[in-house]
């Protein structure tokens, strides 16, 4: 059960960090090649990508002392994964114990 939650928090979290890194390289004007891998992705879901970098540098992307959310939103998903390895981790401890029961001597 633990590993399935583990797993399913991956699988949601791995697009969110993706369209954040996304936003990350638009914001910064980095990484053209994997910039444009990205929005051939997005494009192919059916997202608009034409005004994404016009959207991220506006004032309304930024948290209030000026950091832009997508920072926010990488670490946050960061923390998620981090979070399902922690879950897989200890259920996969959990399951190597086992609970001996006492030997009874007659």
């Amino acid at each position: 059960m633990t590993t399935a939650l583990a797993i399913t928090l991956v699988v949601l979290t791995v697009p969110a960090l993706l369209i954040n890194l996304y936003f990350t390289l638009l914001l910064l004007d980095r990484g053209l090649g994997l910039r444009d891998s990205l929005g051939a992705l997005f494009r192919a879901c059916g997202a608009d990508t034409s005004s994404c970098a016009i959207v991220v540098r506006t004032p309304y992307a930024r948290l209030f002392g000026g950091a832009p959310n997508v920072h926010v939103g990488i670490l946050w998903n960061l923390a998620l994964i981090g979070l399902a390895v922690l879950l897989t981790v200890a259920a996969l401890a959990l399951r190597g114990l086992t609970v001996k029961e006492p030997s009874v001597e007659v």
